[in-house]
């Protein structure tokens, strides 16, 4: 129920100089933001035509703030008090969807038309719940470098016990590894560059042993390229593995293929990918899904916020206002999942779906006191 999600929020203001209560705000820029509005102009004008509407849910006494007061407010608000009232909402998703939480994926962002005077570009780690398809969190970093230190913070704020959790190369640290066995979950990391030693490790264990398990996915034709996937997967032991000691409970070496071949030209690229996991119990075909799943954040996510909702066009950067303004952003991409259409709008875009719930006293209902379904 969103309406007492945004409870947890924190007032900034000065009780004096109030005109407008925070739910009041924050109600009216939710629903503003969810019908398309981006700049804090147009989320005052959009306000003033849901006024009635928005008035069946709070008393709205003085009407509507202006765009001063939503440009104020966003600033001022503290992002980690929003950030719990977003997670306390996505968990309620979870818990109404009845979704088993299998894996997770955590990955960065950058809103790139957030840009202060001084050139620094506002960065967001955020996690992925993949099985449900919504945003469980988020995290500001000064830069994407500092991912590192800023994955153990967000890990600290979610609920991954039971979960496998996927990371990119950035990600592949052995304190981050830790941090993820201590929360009673698992870890699917990719290796790059960033851990050349360990990546020659695990090429020399692919070259020299066969593997445990094997699984070749049915070739696939898209966009004039025909992908063919494969997995094997290598048990980690100290003879094979000679830094196997270092990463926390590490189990298996997971080496995943992709052959690419351009259908005219008969072309062929070669990617070979590998994973360190401390996962005993999936099968080669499991660990490809699971590799393939982690760009549901990119898909999912990244591409929903920057296409639908035009993220990187934000010009948002004073105070708070990028990062609190993005997770407004990420609440109408996790709202959409609190309905489940039954009419023409079943497979609607984000975009149609997200007008409809604001034009319907059923659907935002459902939304701000209570969730009923999911959303295909």
């Amino acid at each position: 129920m969103l309406l007492d999600a945004l409870e947890i929020v924190t007032d900034p203001r000065i009780e004096r100089t109030k005109r407008y209560t925070l739910q009041e705000v924050l109600l009216s820029a939710f629903i503003a933001i969810l019908d398309g509005a981006r700049s804090w102009r147009d989320i005052q004008y959009s306000a003033l035509i849901h006024l009635d509407q928005l008035r069946q849910f709070l008393p709205f006494v003085n009407g509507i703030p202006s765009h001063h007061t939503y440009s104020r407010v966003f600033q001022l608000i503290n992002p980690e008090t929003l950030e719990m009232a977003f997670r306390q909402f996505a968990q309620e998703i979870i818990k109404a969807l009845d979704c088993d939480i299998k894996i997770i994926n955590i990955d960065g962002k950058q809103m790139r038309g957030a840009t202060a005077a001084g050139g620094s570009t506002v960065h967001l780690l955020s996690a992925w719940c993949h099985d449900a398809g919504i945003s469980m969190g988020q995290l500001k970093v000064n830069a994407k470098t500092n991912e590192i230190t800023a994955i153990p913070e967000l890990l600290d704020k979610l609920h991954v016990a039971g979960a496998l959790v996927t990371i990119d190369a950035m990600g592949t640290q052995k304190e981050i590894a830790k941090k993820i066995v201590q929360q009673k979950a698992e870890y699917l990391l990719a290796l790059k560059g960033n851990q050349s030693s360990l990546s020659d490790e695990a090429q020399q264990v692919a070259s020299n042993y066969a593997p445990d398990d094997a699984f070749e996915a049915q070739p696939e034709s898209i966009n004039g390229f025909v992908f063919e996937r494969s997995a094997k997967v290598f048990k980690v032991t100290a003879r094979r593995f000679k830094t196997a000691k270092d990463w926390e409970k590490l189990a298996r070496i997971v080496q995943v293929t992709c052959v690419k071949t351009h259908k005219k030209t008969k072309q062929v690229t070669v990617d070979i990918r590998y994973y360190i996991t401390n996962n005993k119990t999936f099968s080669a075909e499991q660990y490809l899904t699971a590799t393939r799943n982690h760009w549901g954040i990119e898909n999912g996510c990244h591409w929903q916020l920057d296409v639908t909702f035009r993220e990187d066009a934000s010009r948002k950067y004073k105070g708070n206002s990028a990062e609190n303004f993005s997770r407004f952003l990420r609440l109408c991409l996790n709202t959409v999942k609190t309905i489940n259409f039954t009419d023409s709008f079943r497979n609607a875009s984000m975009r149609n779906k997200c007008k409809r719930i604001v034009h319907s006293k059923e659907y935002l209902s459902q939304v701000l006191y209570g969730i009923s379904g999911g959303a295909n």
